[in-house]
């Protein structure tokens, strides 16, 4: 039987049971102020009404509005209970703090008519969901309360389409490598841009990015977010919490690293005894390398609402540079790295990923130099330990040598021992850098690179003209916005087209004339970095009954 309001009075012969639950939308620093006082206002109700509170739920630093997708594990436990017959009534500081969404409220009346529950809140009343009219109010009350998020959300757009394409800043505020300056202007920070300059010529120079993670970490080079906490810590807006700050960092470490910051140590030599005593701090990852090397705000430019806008922060990288790092970056023929966390991160074999299975196969997604389709998976190291019976009379099995090899995932039809094509392609790689013309092969075509900078020039010029033209009211919105649209695909067709036929950056360490020397002293990520821009290696069968490896039979090496 579904209870009354009036089941909320006091002097009801049945005490209630009650759950209070508490939320906030935003609390970055994790103070729980907001939450703290929701549960006290909500203790002295129950108090007030006679209610056993059965159980206490907080929400902290959560959204409830529509446009959020975080789960809310306490309020998902509170509504546990009430189904459960553990609580008969929700009680909330409002019943914004219950929710925002109107798909939940309806979860909610659903939920009073399966087991009776009834919603108590602070200040807004009781939310009676026992009447037709009690819904109708609810119903009212939740549209009216779901469209608040988006009123906010409009102001928030709208400030920041403002804040991007007037005044030439990131929404997202002063980031890594730069600083407010006097009279609040943004400038550079040396030490951060000096960090962004020398990962970005690493990169341009061909230098594995696993191999620039390494060497930041053993340096103690501070990451973003390490600086982060440093520049807030100076501020004086790192202030005591209990949940863990983002990205898992304890607020006790938080706390410390602040103190010394502000005390006048320096943050790498902080970092440098973090790491020695075992701290659980950020170190840098692929990830963090890749974003913070590729931000276009490095160049001078904003990416906002899928285009790029002209930013007014002095630029970390020049031109050239930055777009060298995004070409190899971006290059879908580099070798996936696999992501931070996974076992064997570090790369042992360099043709593994590179290569390619060569059995022809009629639904292949790889065609060879003679029109020969093959499966063209890629090939991975599989360890083999074979057994075979021993000349005993008990003839029991015994293991034998385990050895490596590369085969193909997705059809098991092709594989070799790893160090035989390693040694293959190793030849033909040193090879063509030996040669004294390889500068010369690879440098591509000086006079399309020209011809293709001064289009890119002459575009960006048109696009200013036509910046001035519409300024001046030559052009309606729609007309300027097509003409733009128009300049800038002209401007990535001549980008790309000058790339292809510019010299490969991540090729220059291994034309200095040392090519065995560098390739002796590279790691396995560099050398298959080199291999998937130099070549394209597809291993072959090896057909029944043959023995050996001949490399001209079982490799198909297609140069790039």
């Amino acid at each position: 039987m579904t209870p009354h309001r009036d089941n909320l009075d006091p002097a009801a012969p049945r005490r209630l049971r009650a759950v209070v639950y508490t939320r906030i939308s935003d609390d970055p620093e994790g103070r729980e102020v907001g939450v703290d006082r929701q549960l006290i206002d909500g203790r002295a109700l129950c108090a007030r009404r006679g209610m056993d509170v059965v159980g206490e739920f907080c929400d902290n630093d959560i959204s409830a509005s529509e446009f959020s997708d975080e789960p809310r594990p306490d309020y998902d436990a509170a509504l546990a209970m009430i189904r459960e017959d553990k609580a008969d009534v929700l009680v909330a500081y409002s019943s914004q703090r219950i929710t925002r969404r109107p798909d939940q409220w309806e979860e909610l009346i659903k939920l009073h008519r399966a087991t009776g529950m009834t919603i108590a809140t602070v200040v807004t009343g009781d939310i009676d969901l026992s009447t037709a009219a009690g819904r109708r109010i609810t119903r009212i009350n939740y549209a009216i309360g779901a469209g608040e998020p988006d009123e906010i959300r409009e102001r928030i757009l709208r400030a920041n389409k403002h804040l991007v394409e007037v005044l030439g800043e990131p929404s997202n505020g002063v980031k890594y490598g730069w600083r407010r300056g006097m009279a609040r202007q943004v400038e550079v920070n040396p030490e951060e841009a000096n960090v962004v300059q020398e990962i970005a010529r690493r990169v341009a120079s061909g230098e594995s990015m696993n191999s620039v993670k390494k060497d930041l970490n053993a340096r103690c080079v501070p990451t973003p977010h390490m600086a982060e906490i440093a520049r807030k810590a100076r501020a004086g807006e790192l202030t005591r919490g209990k949940k863990p700050t983002r990205r898992g960092i304890p607020h006790p470490v938080v706390e410390e690293i602040g103190s010394r910051v502000v005390a006048g140590e320096g943050l790498t030599s902080i970092v440098a005894d973090m790491y020695r005593r075992g701290e659980k701090i950020p170190e840098w990852s692929h990830a963090s390398l890749r974003s913070l090397v590729l931000r276009p705000l490095n160049a001078g430019r904003i990416a906002y609402g899928g285009r790029l806008v002209p930013s007014t922060f002095p630029r970390i990288l020049d031109e050239e540079t930055y777009q060298a790092v995004v070409t190899i970056l971006g290059d879908e023929s580099r070798a996936p790295r696999r992501p931070e966390g996974m076992r064997h991160r570090e790369i042992k074999h360099f043709l593994s990923g590179v290569t390619f299975c060569g059995k022809p196969a009629q639904e292949g997604v790889r065609v060879l130099e003679d029109g020969t389709r093959v499966c063209g998976a890629r090939m991975r190291v599989r360890t083999d330990s074979p057994t075979r019976r021993a000349k005993t009379p008990e003839r029991q099995l015994v293991k034998q040598t385990t050895y490596q090899s590369y085969s193909c995932p997705r059809c098991n039809g092709t594989s070799c021992r790893t160090f035989q094509a390693e040694a293959a392609v190793e030849r033909a790689v040193l090879t063509l850098l030996t040669r004294p013309d390889a500068p010369a092969m690879l440098s591509g075509d000086p006079a399309e690179v020209a011809a293709q900078q001064a289009r890119i020039e002459g575009l960006a010029e048109r696009r200013r003209r036509t910046a001035r033209a519409y300024a001046d009211g030559a052009y309606e919105d729609e007309e300027y916005a097509d003409l733009l649209a128009g300049i800038d695909a002209e401007i990535a067709d001549a980008r790309e087209r000058k790339r292809q036929a510019g010299p490969r950056h991540e090729l220059a360490r291994w034309l200095d004339g040392e090519a065995e020397a560098t390739w002796a002293t590279s790691d396995p990520g560099e050398r298959r970095d080199l291999v998937a821009a130099l070549m394209t290696v597809v291993i072959l069968p090896g057909g029944r009954g043959r023995k050996g490896f001949d490399p001209d039979q079982r490799l198909s090496i297609q140069w790039k």
